[in-house]
C-alpha cells in the first residue's frame, strides 16, 4: 500500500478536511529537502504548510516564536523565550501551574537536529 493510499484512507476514516502530514525528527537535513524559507509564529503554521503540499525542514531557531512548542520539542530556549514560556504557562493555567512546574511538562528528550515536514502522501 502506498503512502498516497494511506493518506487518503486516513482522510476518509477520520473525516479530515486537510491532507494528513508526516513529520520526522532527524539529526541532519535529508538530501534534497530545503529549509523553510520563512519563519512562522508557531509549529502549527508549519503543519499547515505541509498539509498544503510543502516539503521542508526547520531548525530549532525556527520554533522560538512559540516557546511552549519549542520547549515540548526539546529545543533549548534562550533567556527571553524562557521568561515568555513562564508567563504563558502562568496565564494559560490561571495559577494551576507554577514556573517551577515547567520541567514536568512532557518534553522530547533527544537532541533536536532538524524537523522535516511533508504531506503524508
Amino acid at each position: 500500500m502506498s503512502y498516497q493510499t494511506y493518506a487518503e484512507a486516513l482522510r476518509g476514516l477520520l473525516g479530515l478536511k486537510s491532507h494528513p502530514l508526516a513529520i520526522a525528527f532527524c539529526p541532519t537535513p535529508p538530501p534534497g529537502v530545503p529549509r523553510i524559507n520563512r519563519l512562522a509564529a508557531s509549529g502549527c503554521t508549519y503543519w499547515r504548510l505541509a498539509a498544503a503540499g510543502a516539503v521542508f525542514y526547520t531548525e530549532g531557531a525556527d520554533h522560538l516564536g512559540c516557546p511552549v512548542g519549542a520547549h515540548t520539542q526539546g529545543i533549548a530556549l534562550p533567556p527571553a523565550q524562557t521568561k515568555e514560556l513562564e508567563g504563558l504557562i502562568g496565564t494559560a493555567s490561571l495559577g494551576h501551574l507554577r514556573p517551577e512546574d515547567i520541567p514536568q511538562i512532557p518534553r522530547r528528550s533527544q537532541a533536536f537536529g532538524v524537523l522535516v515536514y511533508a504531506p503524508l502522501a
